[in-house]
């Protein structure tokens, strides 16, 4: 949540031409992405809820921080960052990173540390 909706909201879509209901549709977007996202946590894998898949997931999730970045700021290429299409994807991938990531760590982090500190930590 450190980009979002600030400097996605500074863009645009073509295809919606006023901004309330831009904003609305965008936070929509990631509002549902981030519940598929908390759903999605209860069909994992084992290997997700490693320290490896862990990281990887975060991982994955600083590069769509990144994307943000580069869509709010408008970066070179335009024709990849100011694309509706991509502003959309990765809408959608923050909000399932942040759904997905949230409630894994609020699942794995108790296993993760002492007794005394399990209660603290989920």
């Amino acid at each position: 949540m450190i980009c979002y909706p600030g400097l996605i909201i500074q863009t645009n879509l073509t295809f919606i031409e006023d901004e309330s209901w831009f904003q609305v549709f965008m936070l929509a977007l990631f509002s549902m992405s981030e519940l598929l996202g908390r759903f999605a946590t209860k069909y994992l894998p084992a290997k997700a809820t490693s320290r490896r898949g862990i990281i990887i997931s975060s991982l994955l999730r600083s590069v769509c921080i990144y994307t943000s970045i580069m869509i709010g700021i408008s970066h070179e290429p335009t024709y990849i960052f100011d694309a509706d299409w991509f502003k959309i994807l990765n809408t959608l991938f923050i909000g399932f990173g942040n759904g997905f990531l949230g409630t894994l760590l609020m699942i794995v982090g108790p296993y993760k540390v002492s007794n005394v500190e399990s209660e603290r930590a989920g």
